[in-house]
């Protein structure tokens, strides 16, 4: 018996769908160069239904800029127009990341939103416009109320960050210490919501166990959150800040691809994990 029979007897693995897939890197930009076209229309959709949002986000940042709210911290001092401005500028384009993540957002929207970018990286077949409004439709009361947590979390982190910069100089040590503390809790909190919303508009959980099982994926997988949050961060941040003259070009972006982009970016580091935990341990269980 020759080799060439010994090699043809080995018995041969099935192939499976996932052994044909490229590397996770090469997988991720062949799957946005096919659904482009896709997530401009999404986007677009997505804007426009939250431009109020939008609104919203310019009051926020602008409520912490006024001088009675520091004056309640700590007594007012002068500053500089120009230091003020960029501190403003620096604000509302933090909180518009938040709402790409997202964690400032109108929920039901986000619902439809992350079904949407949910059947992009699974490649499975969607329509953007009907199956955007009606998982929003479906989704409206624990997407609402995810929401108003998010905001109230935010808000709380929003003002705690303010009045620990405001003191800063009077608490020292300690006061950098609780103030890194924050920062790094809401950097796992943006994290909690690259989970949140998938988990929302896949499996049947309650809004405890959404959080709870949004933590535990935080945990399991923080570097993959944090290389794809910074990816994100990156991108968002990148055209903006390079030059004054590209802040048109931000606005374009903003309106045509980032949301979308990013929520893609999210959602394609996030979902196999949901996939693997969840949606597969809960078919093999039927």
């Amino acid at each position: 018996m020759g080799i060439n029979d010994l090699i043809n007897k080995r018995p041969r693995r099935e192939l499976k769908p996932d052994d044909l897939k490229p590397p996770a890197i090469a997988h991720f930009f062949q799957l946005l160069f096919r659904k482009i076209f896709s997530l401009v229309q999404l986007n677009i959709l997505h804007v426009l239904l939250n431009f109020f949002v939008i609104g919203f986000i310019y009051v926020f940042t602008e409520v912490f800029m006024q001088p009675g709210i520091i004056d309640i911290i700590t007594v007012a001092t002068p500053v500089d127009q120009d230091l003020a401005a960029a501190n403003y500028i620096a604000k509302f384009f933090l909180c518009l990341f938040f709402f790409c993540v997202p964690v400032i957002c109108f929920g039901p929207f986000q619902a439809g939103f992350a079904y949407v970018n949910a059947c992009f990286v699974n490649e499975r077949h969607t329509f953007v416009f009907t199956d955007y409004f009606q998982k929003a439709k479906e989704n409206f009361k624990k997407a609402l109320i995810i929401s108003l947590i998010n905001l109230a979390v935010f808000y709380v982190a929003a003002l705690a960050i303010n009045a620990y910069l405001a003191n800063l100089a009077s608490y020292r040590i300690l006061g950098i210490a609780v103030l890194v503390f924050i920062v790094f809790m809401v950097v796992i909190f943006v994290m909690m919501n690259m989970y949140i919303w998938p988990l929302l508009v896949t499996v049947e959980l309650s809004i405890k166990d959404i959080y709870k099982n949004a933590i535990m994926f935080v945990y399991m997988r923080f570097y993959i959150n944090l290389v794809a949050l910074v990816f994100s961060f990156a991108i968002f941040y990148g055209t903006f800040i390079y030059t004054e003259g590209m802040q048109m070009v931000f606005v374009f972006l903003l309106l045509f691809l980032y949301p979308a982009l990013i929520g893609f970016i999210t959602t394609f580091a996030a979902y196999p994990a949901i996939k693997k935990h969840i949606i597969d341990l809960v078919k093999s269980a039927k």
